[in-house]
């Protein structure tokens, strides 16, 4: 699934063909197509990232509001240069399907579009900036806010395992569940760790090292939490069940773990449990 770094990835892309141009023509889902007078000649003003939600600002007042789900993908066609962002889908022939086209935005700089997304909504900017609200810190917001990150996680349940709390999008947004895994590897954490088993030192780090990771990634084709970009060097636990461990050589594990349950992967030596606080 698209994590945050692939919205900051798409939102950089596409702001070179949008941001500061009118709009001159728009396809897409009904919503939009019934909705085509507030967007086509009114001018894009901002494309902003919250989390794993891209948003495109109208000078009308209204924002077009995307959710990329699993699926999702974003082609932006600038001149004759074209990006492809988002998750290839993965197969023995190297082929996929792109899915329908769920928006296509023109200006005369090119063209930006999104298929396959689950969710494609113009909304008036001030309601879906206050639906967002219940949303955590932006992983990748510059600046990041400390302040709110630490009263977020202060609110957090104590005995709920890590594993739920780092993919909480009400406490930090943006960290699906690849980056869960490699970070909790790097912090050498049990994915079963309770929230109140760690320091405050420990829960700053997981902020810190999820903006080492994705930082970078954010401006990359593909992820690479490793540093080795070869292929099949690029993660540390994630997708590696019963390969060794780049650390210990021992086999990497995978269960259903946390609340909905979703695949999560470690190495049992570099992550053992620690002992519950007396």
């Amino acid at each position: 699934m698209p994590e945050g770094d692939t919205y900051t990835r798409a939102a950089a892309v596409a702001r070179r063909v949008l941001e500061g141009h009118t709009v001159l023509g728009v396809a897409g889902v009904p919503d939009i197509r019934r909705r085509a007078d507030r967007v086509i000649g009114h001018v894009v003003c901002q494309i902003r990232t919250i989390g794993k939600h891209l948003l495109i600002d109208l000078t009308s007042g209204w924002t077009i509001h995307v959710w990329l789900g699993m699926p999702g993908r974003v082609t932006v066609a600038e001149g004759s240069t074209r990006s492809f962002i988002g998750e290839r889908p993965r197969g023995p022939t190297q082929s996929f399907r792109t899915g329908a086209t769920r928006l296509r935005l023109e200006t005369s700089q090119g063209t930006v579009t999104v298929q396959a997304a689950p969710t494609v909504e113009i909304v008036r900017r001030r309601v879906i900036d206050a639906s967002l609200k219940s949303l955590g810190t932006d992983v990748l917001a510059d600046p990041f806010d400390w302040d709110s990150y630490t009263a977020r996680a202060e609110r957090v349940d104590p005995a709920r395992p890590v594993t739920d709390v780092i993919i909480d999008q009400r406490v930090l947004a943006g960290i699906g569940n690849e980056y869960k895994n490699e970070i909790l590897f790097l912090e050498r954490l049990d994915p079963l760790t309770r929230w109140e088993q760690l320091s405050t030192a420990d829960i700053e780090a997981l902020a810190r090292r999820a903006i080492a990771l994705m930082g970078p990634n954010a401006t990359r084709s593909r992820r690479i939490t490793t540093g080795a970009a070869n292929p099949g060097g690029e993660r540390w636990v994630y997708q590696r069940a019963g390969l060794g461990c780049r650390r210990c050589r021992s086999p990497i594990r995978v269960a259903e773990m946390g609340s909905p349950p979703r695949r999560t992967f470690w190495c049992p030596v570099c992550q053992a449990p620690r002992t519950p606080n007396l």
